[in-house]
């Protein structure tokens, strides 16, 4: 088999959809031997910021030297992106190798995997990342969770940290309808004995993961508490802040992701990189070189990124109402625009009508569209739920919107696409391809 023969099959795992729970994982990573057993991990699991807070994390303990693998989802444009090794995706080789060793064990299972039922494409892949790190004996690997963290593929990991970000309204039909239940899922990556780093936390959410932590014997650092970030300057191109622990403090730290929520997941990446080389048992440290260079160097596409500034064009992955509020906040740290235009599509399981009343009053004209997933939301349903005041238009593609949009943009306005991770990464792939217009970035 061929990488697309692979990833056609992969990916054709997805019809089985999500399927919490870890008895598969379990049976698949103890065919293969358990790799995830052979590396030193950080788990991160939250509602918003897990992702650049991984990327953070993971860019942190690369520069302090250390052979690093980073496991996120989704991807924007490519599924090598979910799998990286001091930055650089795995290889079309290696995806097929990977693939077709973990079929081979699956089916070796016999009848404990038939009862079991058929893996997922998300399990697939976790197991996929958790061999090509461990064959690549990486140093230490940052794990983000997929969904929750309790019955999350990732979560057969002991970790020597594990971390929550934020946690907030999202995906209630598996986790549940309140912030206590949703807390409660998520600090299901909690271990026995293993500190645990929070972010900011709303008091029910914090509540929760305090009980959970006094259960697991975990010592607790938290945001605000046990560790402190002081913004000095919010900009369109990134943020300077002070960190402080009772034990250390830097200040300066610079990091290339704009609004002050990204501050806030750079203090917990510092804080999770920080508290992982205590864990160690003396294995590496992280000192204030390594922090700083980290967080300079580190490079998360499709969160607030600025493909072009005549006419501006923003791609961020905001997906729910929180982070809606976060790109909001981070809008107004650019100059007046002439004509605003926000380019949106969502999945059908999101909360479009809170995400589409955020923006709503700082856009003049909203474009729905379709995001390529069996899931998304149809940009007509969406129709109905744009608040008064922005013109309405609804295509069916993001290649056609993006199209006209650019045909008549004027050298001050500004386009926003969001909604969506698998929408900002169609129209990534949209700028990237021949046809499509070359943004020059100011």
């Amino acid at each position: 088999m061929d990488v697309k023969e692979v990833l056609a099959e992969l990916f054709s795992y997805t019809q089985f959809g999500i399927k919490l729970g870890l008895g598969r994982v379990r049976l698949l990573v103890s065919a293969l031997g358990d790799p995830q057993d052979r590396f030193l991990s950080v788990h991160v699991a939250g509602t918003n910021g897990k992702g650049s807070t991984a990327a953070m994390a993971a860019s942190i303990l690369q520069a302090a030297g250390l052979r690093v693998g980073l496991y996120t989802s989704p991807h924007l444009c490519h599924f090598s992106e979910r799998i990286r090794i001091d930055g650089r995706p795995i290889g079309e080789a290696d995806v097929v190798r990977h693939y077709l060793e973990i079929k081979r064990a699956w089916a070796e299972l016999g009848k404990a995997g038939a009862e079991e039922g058929d893996p997922t494409f998300f399990e697939l892949t976790t197991a996929m990342a958790f061999r090509h790190f461990a064959e690549r004996r990486v140093d230490a690997a940052v794990i983000e969770t997929g969904l929750g963290g309790r019955l999350d593929a990732t979560n057969v990991l002991r970790p020597v940290v594990s971390v929550l970000t934020t946690i907030s309204h999202d995906h209630e039909a598996h986790l549940g309808g309140s912030l206590a239940a949703i807390a409660c899922e998520k600090a299901g990556i909690i271990k026995q004995g293993v500190p645990v780093v929070a972010g900011a936390l709303v008091s029910e959410a914090e509540a929760v993961v305090e009980q959970t932590a006094r259960e697991m014997g975990s010592p607790i650092i938290r945001f605000g508490r046990e560790f402190r970030a002081e913004p000095v300057e919010l900009t369109a191109a990134g943020g300077t802040f002070d960190w402080k622990r009772e034990d250390a403090s830097f200040s300066g730290l610079t990091v290339p992701l704009a609004g002050v929520h990204q501050v806030w997941n750079a203090a917990v990446a510092v804080a999770a990189a920080t508290e992982a080389a205590r864990a160690s048992g003396g294995a590496f440290e992280i000192g204030e070189k390594a922090v700083r260079e980290g967080l300079r160097r580190v490079s998360w596409p499709g969160r607030f990124e600025v493909l072009s500034s005549v006419p501006m064009v923003i791609l961020d992955g905001a997906h729910n109402p929180e982070g809606m509020c976060a790109l909001v906040d981070s809008l107004s740290l650019l100059p007046p625009s002439k004509r605003r235009t926000l380019v949106f599509g969502a999945l059908a399981d999101k909360n479009a009508g809170r995400m589409l009343a955020a923006a709503g009053p700082v856009f003049d004209r909203i474009v729905l569209v379709r995001p390529d997933s069996e899931r998304a939301a149809d940009p007509l349903d969406l129709a109905d739920l744009v608040p008064d005041g922005p013109e309405t238009i609804v295509r069916r593609g993001i290649d056609r919107a993006l199209a006209e949009i650019l045909d008549g943009a004027g050298p001050r306005d500004r386009i926003v696409v969001t909604g969506s991770l698998y929408l900002v990464g169609e129209a990534r792939t949209y700028f990237r391809t021949a046809g499509a217009p070359t943004l020059p970035v100011q």
